[in-house]
């Protein structure tokens, strides 16, 4: 039996002027949550090979943040997966059958800007443009962690510099149904 091919937006947020090195995640299926709610995978996200990915990424910064933040690059964002060897395994990854990393540099589109007018609230918003990001795993489960290369650009006096940071996330995922062993 064919399991139907999904269409994900996994959607990575964190403040310009933030201190940690925490990214807000949000996998949606259909624009609502898709991470497993029920049962022995709560918490995670759970794929089919041949689902497709796409990739966005916003900086958020308050009206107060504005005299300081104004504007991001995304860089990289490197996808380190680790099977879990309880479970039955086919690949390293849920995105590469023999790679551990699966790297998406270069391909992202120039950050459109818009402000909240009932909040003044600004955000920046970066789209991956390059190749699509496919699950290729039938079956597996994998800790996912996430690391984003951006340079953000702040102002300083008359002038603007660039600060490069790396934010990480770390969801677990698996490939191949509700059971993947």
């Amino acid at each position: 039996m064919t399991k139907q091919k999904n269409n994900y937006k996994l959607r990575l947020q964190f403040d310009g002027d933030q201190i940690s090195d925490v990214l807000l995640y949000r996998f949606e299926k259909n624009g609502k949550d898709a991470m497993t709610k029920q049962g022995r995978y709560t918490g995670c996200i759970q794929f089919n090979a041949g689902d497709t990915i796409e990739v966005e990424v916003t900086m958020t910064a308050t009206p107060d943040e504005l005299r300081k933040v104004s504007n991001m690059q995304v860089i990289s964002l490197d996808l380190v997966s680790q099977p879990n060897v309880r479970h039955e395994i086919e690949s390293f990854s849920p995105f590469e059958l023999d790679q551990v990393t699966k790297c998406l540099v270069g391909n992202w589109s120039e950050p459109t800007q818009s402000t909240d007018p009932s909040t003044g609230i600004s955000t920046w918003t970066s789209n991956w443009t390059g190749d699509t990001l496919t699950v290729v795993a039938e079956k597996g489960f994998w800790q996912l962690s996430g690391f984003l290369g951006v340079a953000i650009y702040q102002n300083v006096g008359a002038d603007i510099i660039r600060i490069p940071r790396v934010l990480s996330f770390d969801p677990e995922t698996g490939s191949g149904g509700d059971d993947p062993h």
